[in-house]
């Protein structure tokens, strides 16, 4: 028996990505490990397209060969992880995360630097002529839009708009994808989002502004996610990191703008994973406020600190005297390979010169 499988709390990626696997391992039977996010079983429960096992219905004894998509992390597959230390299973891997230690290793391992893992087999599926349908074209275009935020998420790159690009030749339906990647919010969500911008808490780190935010919740909040953007783009900050309590655990949403803070390294040491720029964990049976003391000492861990004007200036400093010629202050540039010198007159700071103002200077005679 084949199974195909992702993570727990599957989003339409999950999704988009075990409806196009199936096109390549026909006979595989598409099994969630878990739960899945709220619009993604709306979205099951209105189309239902395509047929899925219960976990309860699979034998793990008598599977033979284990598809894992856009994850390939033991503790996110939910009982397949037994199979991944089975060494008469053969482990096939498509995930657009990048390796971490502890991960399952595949036979067949298709990791690619994409927003999207639906990107992925969408380009699988384009070069081996398994021309999606127009439903299968509209799940793997949730899939990409909803991990790229619409390809506006910095993790997006050129191939994932090619790919979309494709979907819609293959008749990919847009109304369907804007009634489930919802950009405007809720009363609730409205309510969560004010709650966690009253609550944020801004840190320093290395010369990056990093801010944390906390709520609670006593029923469950879906996709988080969008509202962590939604707080990147209103404030003027680096990254920020936010914790939702609710149902007996806390979810945590991760962005960052910058390369000396890779999120994806926090959110691992709580059981998560993700993107340097983008990651998410779910923790439970601890305290808030115990996992906001954690968080904030990864985060001084984690930062590499800003380059500063001293890690990139000229040293030590080239001067030129100020009664020195145009033709010798262009000879001394050329020779250190600056195109600025500071003007010394009697030991002190005089001014500027640029290679502009001496080049034209030496063509105006």
């Amino acid at each position: 028996m084949d199974i195909i499988t992702s993570h727990v709390n599957a989003d339409f990626d999950s999704l988009a990505s075990m409806v196009a696997a199936k096109k390549i391992y026909p006979d595989a039977e598409i099994v969630f490990p878990g739960s899945q996010e709220k619009k993604l079983r709306d979205f099951i429960e209105v189309f239902q397209p395509v047929e899925f096992k219960r976990l309860k219905e699979i034998d793990l004894a008598q599977v033979k060969r284990l598809i894992l998509v856009d994850t390939k992390m033991p503790d996110r597959i939910g009982p397949f992880a037994e199979l991944a230390e089975a060494k008469n299973v053969r482990i096939h891997i498509y995930d657009h995360h990048p390796f971490h230690k502890g991960d399952i290793r595949g036979e067949v391992e298709k990791i690619e630097h994409v927003g999207a893992t639906a990107t992925i087999f969408t380009e699988i599926l384009k070069n081996r002529r398994l021309h999606p349908s127009p439903m299968e074209a509209t799940i793997l275009a949730l899939g990409i839009y909803e991990e790229t935020g619409c390809l506006l998420f910095p993790s997006t790159t050129e191939r994932d708009l090619v790919a979309v690009s494709y979907l819609l030749k293959r008749g990919a339906n847009l109304n369907i994808v804007a009634s489930f990647i919802k950009m405007e919010l809720s009363m609730e969500e409205f309510d969560l989002l004010n709650e966690l911008i009253q609550s944020s808490q801004e840190m320093v780190v290395g010369g990056l502004r990093i801010k944390i935010a906390k709520a609670a919740r006593e029923q469950y909040v879906g996709d988080a996610a969008h509202l962590a953007h939604r707080m990147m783009d209103m404030e003027d900050i680096d990254a920020i990191i936010i914790l939702i309590s609710m149902e007996g655990k806390t979810v945590l949403v991760a962005r960052s703008k910058v390369p000396e803070f890779d999120v994806s390294r926090v959110m691992r040491e709580f059981g998560g994973g993700g993107h340097p720029t983008a990651a998410a964990a779910t923790i439970k049976g601890e305290a808030l406020e115990i996992i906001e003391e954690r968080l904030e000492q990864l985060i001084k861990q984690t930062v590499k600190p800003a380059k500063v004007a001293a890690d990139i200036m000229t040293k030590p400093v080239i001067t030129v005297h100020w009664d020195v010629s145009i033709k010798e202050a262009e000879a001394m540039m050329t020779r250190y390979g600056v195109n600025v010198l500071p003007i010394i007159r009697e030991d002190i700071y005089a001014g500027l010169i640029s290679r502009e103002i001496v080049e034209k200077a030496l063509f105006l005679g």
